[in-house]
C-alpha cells in the first residue's frame, strides 16, 4: 500500500516516513494533488468523447447551401427535413396572382404580392415544422443526411395553406 491518512505519516514498503517538513510534500502529493489529477484526466476524457460524438454526428448531415435553408439553425439541428419551394409558392394564393397577371419585379403590385406570399410560406412552414417536431427545413437539394431518412413537409405545408 503505498500510504495511509496523511494524520498518520506515509508508509512506504516497511519503512515509515513520519510527518516531518521535509517529507509533507510527499503526503500533500498522495492525498490531494493526485486525485485532482486524474479526475481533471476522467474530465477530459469525457470531453474528448462528447466532442467525437459530435463530430460523427455532424459528419452524417451536410448542408449544402445555407441560403436554403428556411426554419431553424444549419449549425445545431437533430431533426431535420425538406420541402420544395416551388411547388408551395405554386399552391399560394397571391403567388398565383402574380402568375394570372404576369407580373415581374418591375411592377409594384408585384412586390405587396410577393410579401404576402412569403409571410404565409414562412407562417406555414414554421407551423406545420413545429406541430411536426422539425427543427431544421431547408430546400430538398439543400441538405443530405447519412443514416436517418429525410421528411418531405411539402404536402404537409400546402394542406396547410389550403386550410385542410
Amino acid at each position: 500500500m503505498l500510504g495511509e491518512h496523511p494524520a498518520f505519516g506515509v508508509l512506504f514498503g516497511s519503512a515509515r516516513i513520519e510527518r516531518c517538513p521535509r517529507y509533507r510534500w510527499i503526503s500533500w502529493i498522495c492525498w490531494t494533488a493526485l486525485p485532482l489529477l486524474l479526475a481533471a484526466a476522467a474530465a477530459s476524457v469525457a470531453a474528448l468523447a462528447a466532442l467525437a460524438a459530435t463530430a460523427a454526428a455532424a459528419e452524417t448531415c451536410v448542408i449544402v447551401d445555407k441560403t436554403q435553408v428556411y426554419y431553424g439553425n444549419p449549425k445545431s439541428f437533430k431533426k431535420p427535413a425538406t420541402i420544395v419551394r416551388t411547388k408551395v409558392y405554386d399552391e399560394i394564393p397571391a403567388y398565383k396572382k402574380i402568375k394570372d397577371e404576369k407580373l415581374d419585379s418591375r411592377d409594384a403590385r408585384y412586390h405587396f404580392l410577393i410579401a404576402e406570399a412569403s409571410k404565409v410560406f414562412g407562417e406555414n412552414l414554421t407551423k406545420v415544422a413545429k406541430d411536426k417536431g422539425f427543427d431544421l427545413v431547408a430546400e430538398l437539394d439543400a441538405i443530405t443526411v447519412t443514416g436517418q431518412p429525410l421528411t418531405d413537409l411539402t404536402p404537409d405545408v400546402i394542406k396547410t395553406i389550403k386550410g385542410d
